[in-house]
């Protein structure tokens, strides 16, 4: 079996290098996100290359913009939401089964 060396790239950001695998092209980083980076990053190649963790980075500023413009201050869900984009965890539940769990068994025939 050959041994083959992995590709790594710099992140544009960061300038840190990692593995394609760990980056996503800056090519399909949407326009919604690219003022905020171009601020941060003025030297922004848009055929370059940005980290995961950058990111969701820039998502998670861009929510955080929209929902204060749109609401003003941020309530603990919308926080604990931009907590868990930060994160990288899911934090929907099954409502299925939680319904499921409250009726009686006459509602479930």
């Amino acid at each position: 079996m050959k041994n083959k060396k992995t590709h790594r790239v710099k992140c544009q950001i960061c300038h840190r290098m990692f593995s394609q695998m760990n980056v996503a092209s800056a090519e399909i980083v949407r326009n919604s996100l690219l003022e905020s980076i171009m601020d941060d990053c003025p030297n922004w190649d848009p055929h370059g290359f940005i980290c995961q963790k950058d990111l969701s980075f820039y998502r998670q500023k861009y929510i955080s913009n929209l929902l204060e413009e749109e609401r003003g201050q941020l309530s603990e869900v919308e926080k604990k939401v931009l907590r868990s984009i930060k994160k990288h965890k899911v934090i929907a539940e099954n409502v299925n089964q939680q319904f499921d769990r409250q009726l009686t068994l006459g509602e479930k025939v």
